[in-house]
């Protein structure tokens, strides 16, 4: 039946999978809201810097736990470091 893609089902090069094997692709926003975690920001601070709702925040840490495959920010930003996905400010 060809009806597939009009139900949203037809695949597409840009609807590559954010995360694939131990390769974690976090969008840039994402990486911005990861690396003012490492800061010790809160969700409040985080949405005051980037100009964002503390709801959108929240939204990108919860993608950031499921990428990174964590439950806390520590795990997340311990995390990060050691794959290279941050660098110490120093």
């Amino acid at each position: 039946m060809r009806g597939d893609a009009s139900r949203g089902e037809a695949s597409s090069p840009q609807l590559v999978p954010a995360v694939s094997s131990r390769h974690y692709r976090l969008s840039p926003q994402e990486h911005r809201v990861l690396q003012l975690v490492g800061d010790g920001c809160s969700n409040k601070q985080i949405a005051r810097q980037l100009g964002i709702t503390d709801e959108t925040v929240k939204s990108h840490v919860k993608h950031i736990f499921e990428k990174l495959d964590v439950d806390r920010r520590s795990q997340a930003v311990q995390r990060a470091f050691s794959e290279g996905l941050l660098q110490p400010h120093h």
